[in-house]
């Protein structure tokens, strides 16, 4: 049985302190992971809890699908203190929600199969909260990696490479297209929500330490640009697609549960960057008042004479780019309207 049969817990655990500063073996970091999600974000702990509930065998229509058993998903869960521990949860998410979205999908055509079910495509399943969780079904696409030649030089940003560039043909968000891309874009947003949803647990410890918050700041900074590069991704798969593929622009235009995700994840990860913008000049100003040397300057976040990094020059650039007309329009086409 999986270690991380706790995420099974009804019991919401309260954090504690009790080990901070001491060396954590794998079971309790574990139990604090269990911690931090039960206290701070239980939406992630429900999403493990129904990957690691799923058999290994799926009956959809006159087919047996096997698959393999959920991934433990503590081999994310890295370093020795309580702050590697919370410093790991973005990528223990991100990296859960990539499995969530390539496997249960069966378990949602086992329970009832779709009015447009066709038994020659692919299925993904995106997880975007307990109440939400959208079957999505594959239809034409091209391969993103044809973007490599239309991303210019002063836009291929920190994750062109790996997700555009090599070719690479195990990679989701090349091979499966703006599915894959989607996919992406989501597991981004759900590993960022995860650590701003601890930003409390952060602030606390930070009474002994202030340099905590730099760290805080500092995951939510590894994925602030994920959501200009990942929303550029798709918009520019969709500008080619529209002047190279106009059949796999139609269908993908044609596939609304496909536009749902973008449009929720898109709405939400941007609402998601603002509150943290607004949060870290509460902050600053929180730090000013305590009588630290605090400020925001240049894309860093600096407490004294230690920075760090925010924004890059890629937002710059990307959000420069995100302006032109044909990619707004694009963009317009394909949000939902009215939906958040």
């Amino acid at each position: 049985m999986s270690k991380f049969n706790h995420f099974a817990l009804l019991v919401l655990w309260s954090i504690s302190s009790s080990l901070y500063g001491q060396s954590l073996n794998k079971n309790q970091q574990i139990e604090f992971a269990n911690q931090l999600m039960y206290s701070y974000h239980p939406e992630a702990a429900i999403m493990l809890q129904m990957i690691q509930r799923l058999p290994t065998e799926f009956k959809v229509e006159r087919f047996t699908y096997k698959s393999t058993p959920a991934a433990d998903p503590s081999k994310w869960l890295k370093g020795k203190s309580e702050l590697d521990v919370m410093g790991s949860m973005n990528t223990m998410i991100h990296e859960s929600h990539h499995e969530f979205t390539g496997s249960y999908y069966l378990s949602m055509l086992e329970e009832q199969l779709p009015n447009n079910f066709d038994e020659r495509k692919s299925y993904r399943s995106f997880y975007l909260s307990a109440n939400e969780i959208v079957l999505v079904r594959l239809d034409e696409l091209f391969n993103a990696h044809e973007l490599k030649n239309d991303i210019p030089k002063s836009l291929r940003t920190f994750r062109f490479d790996p997700y555009i560039v090599p070719r690479d043909r195990y990679l989701s968000s090349q091979v499966s297209g703006i599915y894959g891309i989607i996919n992406e874009f989501n597991a981004y947003y759900q590993g960022t929500l995860m650590t701003m949803s601890m930003y409390p647990e952060y602030r606390k410890r930070s009474k002994k330490n202030v340099k905590v918050l730099q760290s805080f700041v500092q995951h939510i900074g590894h994925s602030y640009a994920a959501f200009y590069e990942f929303k550029y991704f798709s918009l520019m798969y969709m500008k080619r697609a529209e002047e190279r593929y106009s059949e796999i622009y139609q269908s993908t235009l044609n596939n609304r549960a496909l536009r749902e995700v973008y449009t929720k994840v898109h709405n939400r990860y941007e609402a998601l960057i603002e509150d943290f913008d607004q949060l870290l000049l509460t902050i600053t100003d929180e730090l000013r008042a305590d009588g630290f040397r605090a400020e925001i300057k240049d894309g860093y976040f600096w407490i004294g004479s230690y920075g760090v990094g925010i924004m890059n020059e890629d937002v710059k650039s990307l959000k420069v780019a995100l302006s032109d007309t044909k990619l707004k329009r694009l963009h317009e086409e394909f949000l939902i309207v009215g939906m958040n």
